[in-house]
């Protein structure tokens, strides 16, 4: 089945739903008040939840499908059936996998199965300025609430803001150093003048993601610019040195339209990289209490792991702290959930996702899957579940799904009927 270039268009804004409500609010400066007084993003996203589950229909049943992806499936009603047993529909892990988890694993296959990788990394460029301009708009709230805490139900909270500006950080990383090797892009993205924004925006998405001062998102940061720069330099075109000074370049610059900057905006930057480094002690060391309350959330983890070290306590987490509730760390949750077993499953399956990533990578195809996925991985270092976590599935389907150059080649040529006999 092939979807046409609206249906990847609308599998696109259903993946990223959440961000363009909230970012729409940030942007309006208009009031959501919370699901109990205000049905707007659950009906929302009903809405576009529903795009890609009519879609996936229509894939299993159009003339000639004969892609298996009942495996992916599979897993999902597994986890879908015992949330629904265990918890209960009220259950928020739950409600997360049925409204993120599954339609994002959909929508992997989707974009795969209808070799549609390129227009669907197209289109993750107006994502990118979409999310870098939440991010500019957001610093009014940043310059006036100064302690940094949450920006109130108007808005994106500042660990969410951080996050979403490491994100189109390595968007545009990404497409800075790769667009020109990409077969699908906009016509304004191939511009100089563009070229040269798109550098400036770099500068704009580090300073919003540093003013905002969530620690996770700073990681992010970091992480997404040594991973994009190694993967320039370690792909077979391009210019090594090139890229390296161009990287340092980038900072100089940044250290540079730093002092050019209005000063209350620096002093947000200021404000914002001392909640980020609070967790580092004068002395040195590292200041738990200075973790928004990781430390002791940790602790509970490793008790409730010495409880059941082998097999953990099953997928809910019964009997612990954190039964319809998450511990904020995807290894803390893992083992939680299933102890030494299930971690070294985990690990192998991670493993095995990796390195086909990196075979991929190495062929210079769907080289876009990086910048997606670094974003869960960081952040499920430190906040939120893997099974609610929708670009987790989406990259975890994606990867599953995406056959290698060779593969592809063959198929080809078997359903054109050109394959030769040996």
């Amino acid at each position: 089945m092939k979807l046409s270039k609206i249906e990847v268009i609308l599998l696109t804004i259903s993946l990223f739903g959440t961000l363009i409500f909230f970012g729409y609010h940030t942007l309006t400066g208009s009031v959501y008040g919370g699901a109990a007084s205000d049905n707007s993003y659950i009906s929302f996203m009903m809405i576009v939840d529903i795009i890609p589950l009519f879609l996936f229909i229509k894939f299993l049943f159009s003339k000639g499908n004969k892609n298996n992806v009942a495996p992916i499936i599979i897993v999902l009603m597994i986890l879908t059936a015992i949330y629904g047993i265990g918890v209960g529909v009220s259950d928020i892990n739950f409600k997360s996998l049925l409204a993120f988890s599954t339609p994002a694993a959909l929508i992997g296959i989707l974009i795969v199965k209808s070799n549609r990788g390129w227009y669907f990394a197209k289109l993750l460029e107006p994502i990118m300025l979409f999310l870098t301009i939440v991010g500019i708009a957001s610093m009014r709230y940043l310059l006036v609430v100064r302690n940094l805490q949450d920006m109130g139900e108007e808005g994106i909270g500042t660990s969410s803001l951080s996050y979403h500006c490491g994100f189109a950080f390595a968007l545009n990383l990404y497409f800075l150093l790769f667009g020109n090797e990409m077969p699908e892009r906009f016509k304004y993205a191939q511009t100089t003048l563009y070229k040269y924004l798109s550098i400036l925006l770099l500068i704009v998405q580090f300073a919003v993601g540093l003013s905002s001062g969530g620690r996770g998102g700073f990681v992010l940061l970091l992480v997404s610019g040594v991973v994009m720069v190694f993967l320039r330099l370690a792909h077979r075109r391009g210019s090594s040195s090139r890229t390296v000074f161009t990287f340092f370049l980038l900072l100089m610059a940044g250290f540079v339209a730093v002092q050019f900057m209005p000063e209350n905006i620096v002093g947000a930057m200021t404000t914002g990289s001392e909640r980020t480094f609070s967790y580092i002690s004068k002395g040195g060391g590292i200041d738990t209490s200075e973790t928004s309350n990781r430390d002791v959330v940790y602790a509970d983890c490793i008790k409730s792991i010495e409880d059941s070290p082998i097999i953990g306590h099953g997928i809910l987490m019964r009997g612990t702290p954190f039964y319809g509730d998450r511990p904020h760390n995807i290894f803390f949750e893992v083992l939680l959930q299933g102890g030494i077993l299930y971690l070294m499953l985990f690990l192998a399956f991670i493993f095995s996702l990796f390195n086909k990533t990196k075979r991929l990578v190495r062929q210079g195809h769907d080289l876009f899957i990086v910048p997606v996925a670094l974003y869960p991985m960081v952040e499920l270092m430190f906040s939120g579940s893997y099974i609610g976590t929708d670009l987790f599935w989406f990259v975890i389907s994606y990867i599953l799904c995406c056959e290698m150059p060779r593969q592809q080649r063959e198929r080809t040529q078997i359903l054109s009927g050109n394959s030769q006999p040996a």
